[in-house]
């Protein structure tokens, strides 16, 4: 019973938080300081892994039926997933950051 009844107050508060303009932001501001840089410092290490496997790729002689499906994936799937990860974290990174500041700035005033 209890869990229905969470199930039923996260629902209607997610409507809410929709349909509100404003939101309450609840953050620790060090805890924020480290994740922004976490984000940050993890999308240049999936880029350098992109990279890397890029370079290990073009320049090693490798071929068979597993080889062109691993590099047709590759280019359809595999490389694209990454950037959009590695993008993913830079803009939550920057946007953390930018949140972090605002906040500070409005408790402030």
């Amino acid at each position: 019973m209890p869990e229905a009844f969470d199930a039923l107050v996260a629902q209607r508060n997610h409507r809410e938080e929709s349909s509100v303009m404003s939101e309450v932001l609840i953050m620790n501001k060090e805890q924020m300081v480290t994740l922004k840089r976490d984000f940050l410092a993890r999308a240049e290490q999936v880029q350098e892994l992109r990279n890397g496997l890029q370079r290990t790729l073009d320049g090693t002689t490798w071929d068979g039926r597993r080889a062109r499906e691993f590099r047709q994936l590759w280019v359809a799937e595999f490389a694209p997933n990454l950037v959009k990860l590695e993008q993913a974290l830079r803009e939550n990174g920057r946007f953390i950051g930018k949140e972090r500041a605002n906040a500070i700035t409005a408790m402030d005033s």
